[in-house]
């Protein structure tokens, strides 16, 4: 079984919500559940699992961020 790289987490609940082969499905998977739940927007994050590192995303960037 392959690993796929990146996570979607609700930090908020701390629930895996998906995991993705390339960062733009990750992306579009973010937006899928924000557009169904504004609120959430802060507590969703995708994660490069090869990198060990969060990625930072905003409207108009997405790019790797140290983990916290």
């Amino acid at each position: 079984m392959t690993r796929l790289r990146y996570t979607l987490i609700d930090q908020g609940s701390l629930n895996e919500l998906g995991h993705f082969d390339t960062l733009d499905e990750a992306v579009r998977a973010r937006a899928r559940f924000v557009t169904a739940a504004p609120d959430a927007d802060g507590d969703l994050e995708i994660w490069d699992e090869d990198e060990d590192v969060r990625v930072a995303h905003d409207s108009e960037n997405v790019r790797p961020a140290p983990a916290a």
